[in-house]
C-alpha cells in the first residue's frame, strides 16, 4: 500500500467521529443559551488557531525531512566539486523559502 502524504491527510474521519461531530452539532443547533454558545464558538476558534500553528509545523518539517532526502539521493551519485555547488544551490534555495513562509505565516489575518 503505497499512500502519498496528500491521501492520507484528505481521508475521511472515522465513523464514530462523524457521528461525535454531529451530536454535538445538533446539541447546539437546540440550545437557546446565546452566552454558552458563543463562549463555545470562542473556545472553537482558539482550539483551531493551535491546531492551525500544529499543522503547519508538521507540514514544514515533513517538507524539510522530504527535501533532504531528496537532496541525500542525488549527491549520491556527484562529484565533489558538483556536490559543493549543489549544497551552496540548496542553502540558497532554503533560505529564500524560509523568508517566504515566515512571510506568509505571519501576514496572516
Amino acid at each position: 500500500m503505497s499512500e502519498t502524504f496528500f491521501e492520507i491527510v484528505f481521508e475521511d474521519p472515522p465513523t464514530e467521529l462523524q457521528l461525535s461531530t454531529e451530536l454535538k452539532c445538533r446539541e447546539v443547533m437546540k440550545s437557546n443559551d446565546n452566552k454558552k454558545i458563543k463562549e463555545y464558538c470562542c473556545s472553537l476558534l482558539r482550539n483551531q488557531s493551535r491546531c492551525d500553528a500544529v499543522i503547519a509545523g508538521a507540514l514544514g518539517k515533513i517538507a524539510e525531512l522530504e527535501s533532504k532526502l531528496i537532496i541525500q539521493e542525488k549527491l549520491h551519485n556527484k562529484s565533489f566539486i558538483n556536490k559543493i555547488f549543489f549544497l551552496i544551490q540548496q542553502k540558497f534555495i532554503t533560505n529564500k523559502l524560509e523568508k517566504l513562509v515566515k512571510e506568509i505565516v505571519f501576514d496572516k489575518p
